[in-house]
């Protein structure tokens, strides 16, 4: 992904998204894991959330105002001419997608990112452009499963032997960190 290939980034209503680096995700889980006193959910994420300023800023891109609908009709266009994997849904589901708050794992664990969110998407681009990875299958951008099709299919139906079943543990954890799902209830910023 280069930036010189964006020219603009579309500003669509509710349209913002939270990163979170594998290093702050991995400090928060060991803040939890080690208290006795820590249970229920906590929501990670950086701040600030990336919005299409802070990322036309980051990409050297213009934000463009869109309204809703032309932007859906065009996507689903786009889709239908294969020119992207991305269905209009994922639009949908993307503009609906609460910013979490994630006051509770800094009040009760004392954690803080130490990676801004900037810092974690320039990463993940670098990452892209450059095809970095680690030699395991889903991170080696090299690698092609043997049972991949050559190119991916235009729509593909969810059936039972996609799905994988996890095994229940023995017990539950005393505490559960969330990452990229809504905020509960207790936890919504107003």
């Amino acid at each position: 992904v280069r930036a010189s290939l964006i020219p603009f980034v579309p500003r669509l209503p509710g349209l913002a998204g939270q990163v979170l680096h594998a290093a702050d995700m991995a400090e928060l889980y060991r803040l939890a894991v080690r208290r006795d006193d820590a249970h229920g959910a906590y929501n990670a994420a950086t701040d600030p959330p990336l919005d299409a300023d802070a990322l036309g800023h980051l990409l050297n891109a213009r934000p463009v105002a869109l309204p809703p609908g032309p932007t859906r009709s065009l996507v689903r266009a786009t889709w239908k001419a294969r020119l992207h994997p991305v269905s209009p849904g994922w639009l949908d589901i993307a503009r609906g997608v609460p910013v979490m708050a994630t006051d509770r794992a800094r009040t009760e664990l004392g954690w803080t990112p130490q990676y801004p969110s900037h810092a974690v998407m320039r990463e993940l681009l670098d990452g892209l452009q450059h095809a970095d990875g680690f030699p395991t299958p889903p991170l080696d951008p090299h690698a092609r499963r043997a049972d991949a099709p050559a190119r991916a299919p235009h729509r593909r139906r969810w059936s039972r032997r996609h799905k994988t079943a996890a095994r229940p543990p023995d017990r539950e954890p005393a505490a559960v960190v969330r990452c990229a799902t809504s905020p509960t209830r207790s936890e919504r910023t107003p």
